[in-house]
């Protein structure tokens, strides 16, 4: 007798269809699933103009907005000056 804390595995075929060597497995289907999905929500994401800056505050190609010396400090406090 089990006791009532565990459960029993189930008897589930990994394989969901086999035709001749190729064998298709659960999850495989999953990991398809969710490449799929991940692609069809950045899409849907980069198609949203909210998350993007209106063009006159976009800086423009090959220019920055500070030097990395000054990021570094804010970041660490122990660079030489």
């Amino acid at each position: 007798m089990l006791p009532l804390a565990s459960l029993p595995f189930p008897n589930i075929n990994p394989v969901l269809i086999q035709i001749g060597p190729l064998a298709v497995h659960w999850y495989g289907i999953g990991y398809i699933v969710g490449i799929l999905f991940a692609w069809w929500y950045a899409k849907r994401l980069a198609a949203n103009q909210l998350l993007w800056l209106p063009a006159q505050s976009r800086p423009k190609p090959g220019t920055s907005t500070g030097s990395s010396s000054t990021r570094l400090k804010c970041i660490w406090p122990f660079t030489n000056q």
